[in-house]
């Protein structure tokens, strides 16, 4: 009984790896296909309140299966051909109400406790450390660089994925 739950556990498991492999592989696709879909949508193409629903949907779905849905939104505010204070600022806000807003469920869900908790505060140090250094990056770097880096980014979450979809054994086992 227990090994046969161990297996369902796993398969559990593996078929969810498959899914957010799948998942950060369309968002890097969409990523790099931004130029064209941007040039699909027009010159002047601007965030509308349509259009920020139906992103908006697509990111709720994306995060409630992968926790991935940031990619969706950057394709849809790239293509509004932003530059990167506002991108910044716009995926900043989007994220932070995004959280907050998933702390409800995730207290009623059970999967906010004390234990998290503490591994959020022995984490924290690292987050401010993070915020410092790109802040750092952010007011240093040119528009160019932002996206390089960011697409950079992107290419080793294409590698990442495509190993988890191949199997973390089998990756792991041709070492």
């Amino acid at each position: 009984m227990v090994a046969r739950l161990k297996r369902s556990l796993g398969l559990v498991h593996r078929r969810l790896e498959v899914v957010v492999a799948g998942l950060s592989l369309l968002y890097v696709a969409l990523v790099m296909l931004r130029k064209p879909l941007a040039a699909v949508a027009g010159e002047h193409f601007k965030a509308t309140p349509r259009g920020l629903f139906l992103v908006g949907t697509g990111l709720g779905l994306s995060q409630t299966v992968a926790n991935s849905g940031a990619p969706l939104m950057t394709v849809y505010f790239l293509c509004c051909r932003i530059g990167k204070e506002q991108f910044v600022g716009a995926q900043a806000t989007f994220l932070f109400v995004q959280n907050i807003v998933k702390f409800i469920p995730l207290s009623l869900l059970g999967l906010l406790h004390l234990g998290n908790a503490t591994a959020a505060l022995i984490l924290m140090p690292l987050t401010f450390l993070g915020s410092w250094l790109g802040q750092r990056f952010y007011g240093r770097a040119s528009e160019g660089l932002f996206f390089t880096v960011y697409v950079s980014l992107l290419v080793l979450g294409f590698i990442a994925s495509v190993l988890l979809i191949i199997g973390r054994l089998t990756v792991l086992g041709s070492l």
